[in-house]
């Protein structure tokens, strides 16, 4: 049964002080997320690490408000599985965080974003981007009897 998985965040170009990124898998209205440092270079990586080996269904993202990226890039063992493109937010005179679902069927223990150029907007004075929320959706294969069998297989 697909669940909430746990993750942590094990790499990053970057952050804003008070904004590393640490709480982002911690839906509350509390959490900060992670933000990018003032002026950075593009694009921006954040790797999130799985507690062992999962079937990966979905991932969401929740960007933030008014630092939004212009599109996002996941990659998994080195390999691009595509891209999404997030919304400039203007529309809501940039008072509303955008969700993005995406669908995937994938097994691995991590997963890479890279955060490309930022949305140009009146808020964003130092052309950051950020990530308030991240969830990954899938199923624990860590101590199945199939996963057990190939990792056997590997090392013999």
């Amino acid at each position: 049964m697909s669940r909430k998985l746990p993750f942590s965040v094990l790499a990053r170009s970057g952050w804003e002080d008070g904004y590393s990124g640490s709480d982002i898998s911690v839906h509350t209205p509390l959490m900060k997320g992670w933000r990018s440092q003032r002026f950075c270079t593009y694009p921006q990586e954040l790797v999130l690490q799985l507690g062992g080996l999962f079937h990966v269904q979905q991932l969401q993202l929740l960007s933030h408000e008014y630092l939004i990226t212009g599109q996002i890039e996941l990659l998994v063992g080195g390999r691009r599985l595509g891209h999404i493109s997030l919304s400039s937010n203007e529309k809501s005179s940039f008072r509303q965080r955008e969700l993005k679902s995406i669908h995937l069927d994938i097994i691995c223990s991590e997963i890479k974003l890279l955060l490309h150029h930022n949305h140009i907007n009146q808020l964003n004075l130092f052309n950051q981007v950020g990530l308030v929320a991240i969830n990954i959706i899938g199923d624990d294969l860590t101590n199945t009897r199939e996963v057990q069998i190939f990792l056997n297989f590997l090392v013999q």
